[in-house]
């Protein structure tokens, strides 16, 4: 846990607007411009066959809003149909929670889960669009905004602000998102500008630094491995 789950717990107002939480069934979608769907492996189980998620799915983007969901969270939009017969995911360029992450982390996933969600995407029409495993990959294809994995929570969520036509707040990004900066530029631009960039972010987490260079290791990329832990050194 970071900074940020210590503080909800003890946020009184986060804590009384959740124990207010609505129902699913109770949600009136004509009251909203946007929904957001979280992840976590239990929404593959959960999230797809609800007709009243598909309800408001459905009111919210035809009405013209805005629909988000990050790392497992698209599974809410894999039944979804427009009211002219469409099904939602239908031709739209989406991210979320890839295969080759999923397996790596539980090799018995096909047996374990009804599908994969990255499988699923593509059976319901969607374009998947795959990043690198466990850093930022959010895609916005018009007013559908999906990211991929955890590390792409944060982009996620200020993606949908401006589809929704506002500018994200200013704020301090925190430990995890400057490592995740790091390796994203690690990824795109080679070790040289990633030294430059973990100068630049002396406060960026090393415990994921190094989870990326122990990924490496595992799978075979030595050199990236050794990259990703001298980075972890500072």
């Amino acid at each position: 846990m970071v900074a940020a789950d210590h503080a909800f717990p003890n946020d009184a107002e986060a804590r009384r607007k959740l124990e207010a939480s609505l129902r699913v069934a109770d949600v009136d979608p004509t009251h909203y411009a946007a929904v957001y769907f979280v992840g976590g492996k239990g929404t593959m189980f959960d999230f797809p066959d609800d007709p009243d998620l598909q309800r408001i799915v459905r009111t919210v983007y035809q009405a013209g809003g805005v629909i988000g969901a990050v790392c497992h969270g698209p599974a809410a939009l894999l039944e979804v149909v427009l009211d002219d017969g469409t099904p939602l995911l239908r031709g739209h360029r989406v991210a979320g929670f890839s295969n080759a992450e999923e397996l790596f982390l539980i090799k018995d996933a096909r047996e374990r889960f009804p599908y994969l969600l990255q499988d699923r995407l593509v059976e319901k029409g969607a374009r998947y669009v795959e990043g690198p495993m466990y850093v930022d990959n959010t895609v916005v294809d018009g007013r559908l905004v999906t990211g991929q994995n955890p590390w792409s929570t944060w982009s996620t969520a200020e993606a949908m602000v401006r589809a929704l036509g506002h500018a994200p707040v200013a704020r301090t990004p925190g430990r995890d998102e400057l490592a995740v900066q790091v390796l994203a530029i690690y990824r795109g631009e080679g070790i040289e500008a990633a030294r430059t960039a973990r100068v630049a972010r002396p406060d960026a987490d090393k415990r994921l630094l190094l989870m990326h260079a122990l990924v490496a290791a595992m799978q075979g990329r030595l050199g990236e491995a050794w990259h990703l832990q001298a980075l972890a050194r500072g």
